[in-house]
C-alpha cells in the first residue's frame, strides 16, 4: 500500500503514450513511494521500458503527467501552454534520477574512472580530484577496484555494465531506473551484475524501478512487483503474492512461459 504521509518518489497520472498506431501506455496512473523497490514484469511491448524512458524524459508523454518528489518532470503534449515545462525545470528534476540501460553506452576512448567522473565534473561542476576519489570508491563498491584505468574494450560485458551502474551512481540520484540490465550479457556474467544491484537494494535508501525478466531476482530484490500488458497494470503487489500466488490467469501464463523461478 502506498504511504500517503509523504510525497511519492514518482507519481504517474493518466499517462498515455503511443508510437504510431501502437499504444504502449494506456491511461497509466501509479504512485511509487520513497524508498520502494519495484520490479516491472511483462511481455515485450507491454510498456515497461517506455515507462522508464518517460521518467528520464527520453520519450515525451502524449497525455498525463509525471512528478518526481512532488515536482513535475513531464507533461503530455496536450497540456496547456501554462503547464509546459522549461528545459531548465526538467533538468533540475532529472538530477534526482539515474538510469542504467540494456546497452552500456560507455565512452570507448575513456577509462572506467573517466567514464564515471565525466558527468559529475561537467554537469554538476564537481572538482575533478574530488570526483575521481568518489569515482574510485564507487568502482570499488561495484567490485571493480583495480580496473579504474581500464578502457571498455579491456572489460567483460559484466564489468562494462558495472561501470555503467557506477556512472549512474556517481550523480548521486535518489531514484535509480534499471532497464533489463542483464539482457545484453552472456549468461555466465548475469549473476555478477545482479549481485551489485542486490547489494545496492540492501544497503541504500534509493527508490528503484527494475524492468527485468529475471524472476528469481525480482522476487529477491523488490518490495512490489508490477505485471504489465498492453500499457496497463494487470496485477501488482508483494513479490510473494504476484510471483508466488498470482490472482490473474494472464500473470500465471506469463510466469509459466518464462520458465522456472
Amino acid at each position: 500500500m502506498n504511504d500517503h504521509r509523504e510525497v511519492p518518489a514518482i507519481r504517474f497520472t493518466g499517462c498515455s503514450k503511443a508510437f504510431g498506431e501502437t499504444v504502449v501506455l494506456d491511461d497509466f496512473s501509479w504512485d511509487v513511494p520513497v524508498g520502494r523497490r519495484v520490479a516491472i514484469l511483462g511481455p515485450s511491448g507491454s510498456g515497461k521500458t517506455t515507462l522508464l524512458r518517460l521518467v528520464m524524459t527520453i520519450e515525451q508523454l502524449d497525455e498525463g503527467a509525471i512528478d518526481v518528489f512532488g515536482r513535475p518532470i513531464a507533461v503530455g503534449r496536450d497540456a496547456p501552454a501554462a503547464e509546459r515545462l522549461s528545459e531548465r525545470q526538467i533538468r533540475e528534476v532529472r538530477r534526482d534520477v539515474g538510469m542504467v540501460f540494456q546497452q552500456f553506452n560507455l565512452f570507448p576512448h575513456m577509462t572506467a574512472l573517466e567514464n564515471v567522473i565525466e558527468a559529475p565534473v561537467r554537469v554538476l561542476g564537481k572538482n575533478k580530484n574530488e570526483a575521481a576519489e568518489h569515482g574510485r570508491q564507487i568502482l570499488a563498491q561495484v567490485g571493480l577496484q583495480g580496473k579504474e584505468d581500464a578502457h571498455p574494450r579491456k572489460l567483460s560485458g559484466g564489468q562494462q555494465q558495472r561501470v555503467a551502474i557506477a556512472r549512474a551512481l556517481a550523480m548521486e540520484p535518489r531514484i535509480m531506473l534499471f532497464d533489463e540490465v542483464t539482457s545484453a550479457l552472456d549468461p555466465e556474467l548475469v549473476g555478477e551484475v545482479l549481485e551489485v544491484i542486490r547489494d545496492l537494494a540492501e544497503h541504500s535508501s534509493m527508490t528503484m524501478l527494475l524492468v527485468t525478466h529475471e524472476i528469481g531476482f525480482a522476487r529477491d530484490v523488490s518490495d512490489e512487483v508490477l505485471f504489465m500488458e498492453h500499457g496497463r497494470v494487470v496485477e501488482s503487489g508483494p513479490p510473494e503474492d504476484v510471483l508466488g500466488n498470482p490472482a490473474e490467469e494472464r500473470t500465471r501464463s506469463f510466469l509459466r512461459a518464462v520458465g522456472p523461478h
